[in-house]
């Protein structure tokens, strides 16, 4: 059964006599409803906080959006390798300095 077909016999029928199965079904697509609601918004706070938006329509402006973002997660992991590096190989100059023992 499809999603569609949920809410369409839920609709036309009246809550009493729906089955279980049925408001279960309901409930589910209300759900991933409401989940994708919360990305959008988050993708377009995302998309705000990457810059001016850019396009003429809304499906370029997220297609510009999403260059971005592939810029902006290869900068920080680049800056994770540098930065991991300098940890990695912090005071490799550094010599142990060596005691020799003399004798009076």
């Amino acid at each position: 059964m499809r999603k569609n077909e949920c809410l369409v016999y839920n609709i036309l029928d009246s809550c009493d006599n729906v089955p279980p199965k049925f408001t279960w079904c309901v409930q589910t697509y209300q759900e991933e409803a409401e989940e994708q609601k919360e990305m959008r918004k988050i993708w377009r706070i995302w998309a705000k906080a990457l810059g001016q938006k850019e396009g003429k329509t809304d499906k370029e402006a997220d297609i510009i959006a999403m260059i971005r973002t592939f810029i902006f997660l290869q900068l920080i992991i680049t800056n994770c390798f540098i930065v991991g590096g300098n940890i990695r190989h912090w005071n490799d100059h550094y010599v142990r300095p060596r005691y020799e023992l003399t004798e009076p």
